[in-house]
């Protein structure tokens, strides 16, 4: 893996912390003003669960190794699925054309 899909996994990752930090703080200030109630047990069971489901390579943390993993699925996936996908959409369109 290169340094630009180093730094790509880096701001991606920041991007969905500062996502999360903002949904969180949202929550709060709702939960504070007494406009929602929120069940922090079950938010924290969703957590542990998508935590697990991240873990891909099973080792018991959420690092570069899993992003490593993941890439090499999508780009196995890529490489397979969307040449005969890009096949299917030109032929049809030729195919529905009047």
């Amino acid at each position: 893996m290169g340094y630009a899909s180093g730094l790509l996994v880096k701001v991606l990752a920041g991007g969905a912390l500062v996502c999360l930090a903002a949904v969180f703080a949202l929550l709060k200030w709702s939960e504070q003003q007494s406009l929602i109630t929120v069940n922090w047990k079950n938010v924290n069971n969703f957590v542990v669960k998508q935590t697990k489901f991240l873990d891909v390579n099973k080792d018991g943390k959420i690092d570069i190794n899993d992003a490593r993993v993941v890439l090499s699925r999508f780009e196995g996936f890529m490489a397979t699925t969307v040449p005969s996908v890009s096949g299917f959409g030109v032929g049809f369109a030729l195919g529905i054309k009047p």
